[in-house]
């Protein structure tokens, strides 16, 4: 893994000498995960790994993060004490090197905080936020990224039949089964949730982003579920929409549609189409059923080292699929103080279509 993070840096560095930026900055973040390793967050202490166009990279760190930056591919690594002045040590290395910092390229994540120093530091440089540049490094997954990815999706598979068949959730609450979703998820492996775990039952199924409450569950009602985790720093994401118990026809109806434009969106993924053509072809099949104005959001979203992250699958992105891309495709209806349906799979693009990443069954129907 040592050699690919190398590759990673090493392709950066090769887009940025393309571009005219001088040095990239990279705090902690997903983007520095994905080019070294590191896994740490960001705190109150500056942390800045930084890349110039020519040369080696290095990295400015405080003392008590050093155990966590063994991982990094880095020969440079400076520590500063509680105390002492990073941006100090950033103006002695630039001078030391003498570095250009014409254009310098900042991850989006960098706190204005740490940020209004360096530019008081570079004070006749241009600055360019790092999204558009990174974002096309990460876009294909290679072959260790989607055997996390894979992973990650069938643990969370393995998850959710656990939890459901694992008691009687009827006069439960909401929270009670998203903490008992949470709590598998960790227990199996995973690093932590990659998002607050979703479950809405009835009428707050009409709100994709509900967050959970002391809503109970009952029989015959529909409960929205989306929940993922993160393995090896990739994220699984999964929506299933069930109900215990018999659910009334008009639930039978929307859930049958919306299952339809998941897999119709499904049938026509490939390289070289259009990514906005799968939100089309679901969007299709809800507005023929007469529900168009009830899907009220994109049908899906880039997935990796993010819960979401490029591309996204919206009607306007002309984007053309390439193999290794990973994104959702989970369309769904909203009845506003009746119930929601929605149901996503992640899946990624081979030389031929897809596979799918998780598999779990979708069956809306559950004993109690």
């Amino acid at each position: 893994m040592m050699n690919n993070y190398k590759e990673r840096i090493n392709s950066l560095k090769e887009v940025i000498r393309q571009n005219n930026i001088s040095l990239a900055i990279i705090p902690p973040s997903p983007n520095l995960r994905y080019l070294t390793g590191y896994n740490g967050h960001q705190d109150e202490r500056f942390f800045g790994f930084f890349i110039p166009k020519d040369g080696e990279p290095f990295l400015i760190a405080p003392e008590l993060a050093k155990p966590q930056t063994e991982i990094m591919p880095v020969s440079e690594k400076l520590f500063y004490k509680d105390g002492e002045d990073p941006y100090q040590i950033i103006l002695s290395v630039l001078n030391d090197r003498e570095l250009s910092s014409n254009k310098i390229l900042v991850d989006n994540s960098l706190n204005a905080s740490f940020l209004l120093p360096i530019q008081r530091i570079f004070i006749q440089s241009e600055f360019e936020l790092a999204d558009n540049i990174l974002k096309e490094l990460r876009i294909c997954k290679d072959h260790e990224e989607i055997k996390a990815l894979k992973d990650a999706g069938e643990l969370t598979d393995k998850v959710l039949g656990e939890v459901l068949s694992q008691q009687n959730w009827i006069a439960k609450t909401e929270r009670d089964l998203a903490l008992s979703l949470e709590f598998k998820l960790r227990n199996c492996g995973m690093e932590g949730v990659s998002f607050a775990p979703i479950v809405a039952c009835g009428s707050n199924g009409a709100t994709p982003h509900h967050k959970c409450g002391d809503t109970t569950i009952k029989e015959g009602i529909p409960i929205v579920i989306d929940f993922g985790g993160v393995y090896h720093g990739y994220a699984s994401d999964m929506t299933r929409t069930v109900v215990f118990g018999e659910p009334d026809e008009e639930v039978k109806k929307v859930y049958t549609i919306v299952k339809q434009a998941n897999e119709e969106a499904k049938k026509i993924v490939r390289p070289g189409i259009e990514a906005e053509k799968i939100d089309i072809v679901a969007r299709k099949v809800i507005e023929e059923a007469g529900y168009g104005e009830n899907f009220i959001h994109r049908t899906g979203h880039g997935i990796g080292m993010e819960t979401h992250e490029a591309p996204m699958i919206v009607e306007g992105n002309k984007r053309l699929l390439k193999p290794g891309m990973t994104f959702s495709i989970e369309p769904g209806i909203y009845l506003p103080g009746k119930f929601g349906v929605r149901l996503e799979d992640i899946v990624v693009v081979t030389k031929n279509g897809i596979d799918s990443i998780n598999n779990y069954p979708k069956e809306l129907i559950q004993p109690i």
